[in-house]
């Protein structure tokens, strides 16, 4: 009696000369013994955990080799099937039936053009609809493409990767030696992970969106849990450092966001990431690399010297028309009062030799510059009541009063009452001292208006960092940049 490796190998020798006979003896001599070594395949895998292949649907497309799709419906024994042929082989869907004994009622069918991919996801969506399987369910579902044509196939594994369906394959674990025809019990049963899961794609296009949509922390989590799932974790590193880069940016902890970057653009430019704009970063990185030392100044250091003054103030007023575009006006409004706030600050330091954090009484007070100070309220607010003496610290809108008392040049010609006015407004914000929401057109005026102060400040002052770029390119490079996504 021949032996299976005897039966194997005249089958090679046949199919050399005639597939159609080759075919037939396969049939007839090798079949069988290769199903019950492919059952008991399935069933270890079910034994030891590896995969229980428990379905109730199969979708699968049919090919010039049924023997595939007769191998998964006998191990699985599925209560439907649904096949998708083109018309040269829908009659290999009653020849299936026959081999497996399904029963009309756990069987359909459909023919698709075989170049159109649409056609046949098209198929099975109409398919699990009709079926009113929920997506809960899609477990139960599992899609073969070990037949059928490349179209078909394609399509299939659009429909799986989308659904969310397992797919089925049947591995040529071995070849005769010297041949490319696979050996006859050597098919090994397979679940095809989801290439866009396995690879990252799906969730690497989730974590870019969340990049630049600025929900850095969520970002960066995925990122993580892509790098433990791919065979080269470096992209995924640098995209990695970016969103944490950001994140730190975004709570103005300069030196951590610095480090970030600076790897973000080393591993970059090391794989040529074209997605990620490193130029620009490293403009970032010039922009923010005076102010990474920040927390060891203290707070008269910071306004006195002019390259940790203006590049704080850059990111500020910045991140104020990053927010006020977003139409997060209270947000901007904080910002633009600080840097309202800053601009004071420094004016009264620089400019008349007052601390704002621990005046000298003696300067505030010498003269008549009080007078002065009551005659400028008195036109300033509303209700107005005679100012005797200032506080331990200057606040804002005290500020403005002893500049423009003081005839402080750049402030001469600002009308505080509007000024009052938009300080009010901050005021009464949720997120300051009151409980109104602030109106976008009333924070797009109040932007304005400190832009328009700004503006003339830096044009007379920008020398001191030696500065001939306008405020808006100085200060662009400290927004944040987007990942590119690839279609």
């Amino acid at each position: 009696m021949e032996t299976f490796q005897e039966k194997s190998k005249f089958y090679l020798e046949i199919h050399s000369k005639d597939r159609k006979a080759a075919t037939d003896y396969y049939q007839e001599h090798l079949f069988q013994q290769v199903m019950e070594q492919f059952l008991q395949k399935v069933q270890h895998a079910r034994e030891t955990g590896k995969h229980p292949y428990d379905y109730e649907y199969l979708i699968m497309p049919v090919g010039h080799d049924i023997h595939p799709l007769v191998l998964w419906i006998n191990s699985l024994k599925p209560k439907n099937v649904f096949f998708i042929c083109s018309p040269e082989t829908e009659e290999n869907v009653d020849i299936i039936g026959e081999l497996t004994g399904l029963r009309l009622t756990q069987v359909e069918h459909a023919k698709v053009r075989g170049s159109d991919v649409k056609d046949v996801y098209g198929k099975i969506k109409d398919y699990i609809r009709n079926k009113q399987i929920d997506q809960a369910d899609f477990n139960k579902i599992a899609i073969d493409i070990t037949g059928g044509m490349k179209s078909m196939v394609s399509g299939c594994t659009l429909a799986a990767n989308h659904l969310g369906i397992d797919i089925l394959y049947i591995e040529n674990n071995g070849h005769f030696p010297g041949h490319k025809e696979p050996q006859p019990g050597l098919e090994l049963p397979t679940i095809l992970e989801d290439p866009l899961e396995v690879f990252g794609d799906r969730d690497l296009r989730t974590a870019i969106n969340k990049f630049n949509s600025e929900d850095f922390e969520t970002a960066i989590e995925i990122f993580k849990t892509i790098q433990d799932r791919v065979v080269n974790p470096k992209p995924y590193q640098a995209y990695e450092h970016l969103a944490t880069g950001y994140s730190h940016l975004e709570s103005m902890r300069f030196r951590e966001a610095g480090e970030h970057i600076t790897k973000t653009i080393r591993i970059s430019e090391l794989l040529n990431l074209k997605e990620i704009p490193t130029l620009k970063l490293t403009n970032q990185l010039i922009a923010i690399e005076p102010l990474t030392k920040i927390h060891e100044l203290s707070d008269e250091r910071i306004l006195k010297d002019g390259k940790t003054y203006w590049h704080l103030f850059g990111y500020l007023f910045l991140m104020a028309n990053h927010y006020r575009k977003q139409h997060k006006a209270d947000i901007a409004a904080l910002l633009i009062y600080r840097c309202l706030e800053m601009i004071t600050q420094r004016l009264l330091l620089l400019n008349l030799d007052i601390s704002p954090f621990n005046p000298d009484y003696n300067k505030l007070y010498a003269g008549d510059l009080m007078d002065k100070v009551n005659e400028v309220a008195k036109d300033t607010f509303y209700e107005y009541r005679k100012i005797k003496s200032f506080g331990p610290k200057i606040g804002l809108m005290q500020g403005l009063l002893i500049l423009k008392a003081s005839e402080e040049h750049l402030i001469k010609d600002i009308d505080l009452k509007m000024m009052n006015n938009f300080i009010t407004l901050r005021n009464k914000s949720r997120l300051a001292h009151g409980f109104e929401l602030l109106q976008q057109e009333r924070v797009d005026e109040f932007y304005h208006r400190i832009r328009g102060l700004n503006n003339k400040i830096w044009n007379e002052h920008r020398q001191e960092i030696k500065e001939q770029r306008s405020f808006e390119e100085f200060s662009k490079h400290f927004g944040f940049v987007n990942i590119e996504l690839n279609k």
